[in-house]
């Protein structure tokens, strides 16, 4: 099964692709390098992510703003955007 993990190189990320990776194949998407994180770059980058959703079995959505740049303000609707955002990838719509 091919799984694409968003936020590969964040805490849960980094724990949700080393324990699928054993029995998976891990395709990892952050802006941050790590040994999971074979595609470095942001998921609003549509031409981007079209590319990794083909030929996915399964999406596993763990990008979530925490940097102190973003206020509790910009959290509560980004982080909601950024996964509707992911959806409309994956149905095409």
């Amino acid at each position: 099964m091919r799984i694409l993990v968003t936020g590969s190189s964040g805490r849960v990320g980094q724990a949700v692709a080393e324990h699928l990776g054993k029995h998976h194949e891990i395709v990892g998407v952050d802006q941050t390098p790590d040994k999971h994180t074979g595609v470095m770059g942001d998921i609003r980058d549509e031409p981007l992510m079209a590319r990794q959703i083909e030929n996915i079995d399964a999406v596993i959505h763990l990008v979530s703003l925490h940097a102190p740049m973003w206020t509790r303000l910009h959290k509560p609707i980004l982080n909601p955007l950024m996964l509707l955002l992911l959806r409309s990838f994956c149905t095409g719509a």
